[in-house]
């Protein structure tokens, strides 16, 4: 991240702008996230290459939170406690897998639209399932999970850090994302970003090579 920002910023005459530079951090994020957006309803067959995976502690949680959903008497309704990363729009999914630690065991997804169906549906009513609300992903389980796994592609590749997972970024790290969507991403904000940030200079030549040295 520091060198993308870093380029970007001498790149417009401000190497040293710290508050430049702070908000570039920001804009970056969202231009990844567009450009992966757009890249991923072109080519949906390359997901895998994008996707995270975290581990996050589950509680449980007060059936007033989610008064439409009724519990199977046999069931808890957990929640993890912390706001699980953002995913990036999709038609089709939310996120690639909620279940099991081991990677192993999906639970099922549940709209909340259709929660009161579950206790009518003698094959399925006791199977682990899980619905996404409020930043917070929620589990049905006869179990006593302690940790969910959840794996996507996030907004904020970044943001796995709240979470508390081992595998952190740093702002030193390398932008965690496919190395041929960077050069589209820092061209956008030279072109997008530069004018709105200083409409009184003159605009930064988008059509060299954008990216970071190694």
């Amino acid at each position: 991240m520091n060198e993308i920002v870093s380029s970007i910023s001498s790149r417009v005459g401000r190497p040293f702008d710290v508050p430049l530079q702070r908000e570039l951090k920001h804009i970056v994020r969202y231009h990844a996230a567009m450009q992966t957006h757009r890249y991923l309803d072109k080519y949906p067959w390359e997901r895998n290459l994008f996707l995270q995976e975290v581990i996050i502690p589950v509680e449980k949680a007060n059936p007033s939170e989610c008064p439409d959903i009724k519990v199977p008497g046999k069931c808890f309704l957990l929640k993890t406690t912390k706001p699980v990363p953002r995913p990036i729009r999709n038609i089709t999914m939310i996120y690639d897998y909620v279940g099991a630690v081991s990677g192993r065991d999906p639970y099922a997804y549940l709209d909340p639209a259709f929660a009161d169906f579950i206790q009518y549906n003698r094959y399925t009513k006791d199977r682990p399932k899980w619905f996404y609300i409020n930043d917070k992903i929620y589990l049905i389980n006869e179990g006593s999970d302690k940790f969910t796994l959840v794996r996507g592609v996030f907004e904020d590749p970044f943001s796995i850090n709240a979470c508390g997972d081992p595998k952190c970024f740093t702002d030193d790290d390398p932008y965690p994302i496919a190395s041929d969507l960077l050069p589209l991403i820092v061209e956008s904000i030279l072109k997008v970003e530069m004018n709105r940030l200083f409409p009184e200079e003159e605009n930064v030549d988008a059509d060299k090579d954008v990216t970071p040295e190694k």
